[in-house]
């Protein structure tokens, strides 16, 4: 393996099989099953690699667990490193790690469905959208809520997607799940659960509430509310430029148009 490498190196054609060699010495999934033994038996829960990618940088590979969380390693070692890795090209500094993470979300709002989220739209054609991943109990998920005219006003769609705290043990857990099963009007229902209100009980599997727990953690949620933009950036918790975030994610490409 080193050999091809080296070859690749001294190619003239030096880029292409740069590539190939550092996907060949990063290896796959089944070889680093002693970093899942490890961390497993570290943390006593269950730890899995989700993908290995080449990092571009230092001859690292990145080791994507099924956390969320980005490690690196050298190929043919049992060691990693955890951190931010930065490449610096003159005066440009750039964020490898969160460039990865930011892929990874556009790859996950790509598999979101129109009936998983509850939409608030804007009254004319939307500029840009936002999905917020909200528990009807969080304080500041609340507190975003009364800001939502005023993102729409600036031409900003607001897309609810459920996240409970804590899970299934988690005090909203009931009151989202009559949300989200509402076979009526599901905003108003949304409306009326942060308003304090209690709502009747609605019958669905919960099958979505579990499905975005999962969710919320291959998005690496931090806290609610967790706020994802059109560019696959994000942010945990709510923000005085919010509104200039989600336009300019707009500007950059989006994987989804607004609904209107």
């Amino acid at each position: 393996m080193k050999k091809i490498l080296m070859a690749a190196l001294l190619s003239t054609t030096a880029s292409a099989h740069l590539v190939q060699a550092a996907e060949s010495a990063c290896g796959n999934v089944s070889e680093y099953t002693w970093l899942t033994a490890a961390l497993s038996a570290s943390t006593g829960q269950a730890s899995e690699v989700s993908s290995i990618a080449p990092a571009g940088e230092l001859d690292l590979c990145e080791i994507r667990l099924n956390s969320g969380t980005i490690v690196y390693s050298r190929p043919g070692t049992q060691a990693i490193l955890l951190g931010r890795l930065f490449s610096v090209a003159g005066t440009e500094i750039t964020d490898k790690t969160q460039v990865s993470v930011d892929r990874a979300n556009l790859e996950q709002l790509g598999k979101i469905q129109p009936n998983d989220y509850i939409t608030y739209a804007t009254a004319e054609p939307a500029k840009s959208y936002i999905y917020v991943m909200t528990d009807v109990d969080c304080t500041y998920c609340q507190k975003l809520h009364t800001e939502v005219s005023k993102l729409n006003a600036a031409g900003v769609e607001v897309r609810y997607l459920p996240f409970v705290r804590g899970g299934r043990q988690g005090s909203a857990w009931n009151t989202m799940s009559n949300i989200w099963c509402s076979t009526g009007d599901r905003k108003k229902s949304l409306d009326e659960a942060i308003a304090g209100k209690k709502l009747e009980k609605a019958e669905c599997g919960e099958e979505i509430l579990d499905r975005y727990q999962a969710f919320g953690r291959d998005v690496q949620l931090q806290g609610t509310p967790h706020i994802l933009f059109a560019d696959g950036t994000s942010q945990s918790g709510s923000s005085d430029d919010l509104i200039d975030k989600a336009l300019k994610a707009a500007s950059r490409g989006a994987p989804h148009a607004p609904t209107h």
